[in-house]
């Protein structure tokens, strides 16, 4: 078995990277990553930051508003393949070894930095709403989340309707 921290370092890199971009006079290069140090769109107070509905990949869930922080999103509905005539997908559980089984396909969750956004969306996914509260409270650490089952059912924690724009048709649980 081997632990790949590929989406935690990559959020650690584009938070760095972003940090750095962000002293260069200019247009706002940090769009171009998850992490944004400062700044915002002109006349805006948090920045639009449309979510992708994970069964429907081309519709957009909702839009949320993100004050400057990080966002990650994930899910078991990318890096999906067939083995041995089973579905698998990326999203280890550490306690199996095996792709994670969880109530949630998706996890997104706004924190002051990427590589806090990046571990709580992978663990959060990886214990659904059966583990939540408890990850939460362990965490000892500000961050919001939104998560969604396979009947398009949206789950947060406290605080999460302040971030959304858009009331979908899901409902919200927690």
């Amino acid at each position: 078995m081997a632990l790949d921290l590929g989406g935690i370092a990559k959020g650690w890199i584009a938070e760095q990277a972003a940090q750095i971009l962000s002293d260069i006079p200019g247009p706002a290069p940090w769009m171009l990553v998850r992490y944004v140090p400062g700044g915002l769109p002109e006349g805006q107070a948090q920045w639009p930051v449309a979510l992708e509905d994970p069964l429907q990949p081309e519709n957009t869930l909702t839009t949320l508003k993100v004050a400057p922080g990080a966002i990650a999103t994930s899910t078991i509905t990318k890096r999906v393949w067939q083995q041995a005539g089973k579905n698998r997908h990326h999203i280890i559980d550490p306690r199996t070894g095996e792709p994670a089984v969880s109530d949630w396909i998706s996890v997104t969750v706004i924190a002051p930095h990427v590589y806090e956004a990046e571990v709580f969306a992978k663990a959060l996914l990886i214990g659904g709403p059966q583990e939540a509260e408890e990850i939460i409270r362990h965490s000892g650490m500000p961050f919001t989340y939104l998560a969604v089952d396979q009947e398009k059912k949206i789950w947060g924690n406290q605080g999460i309707m302040d971030y959304s724009y858009v009331n979908t048709e899901a409902n919200y649980a927690n």
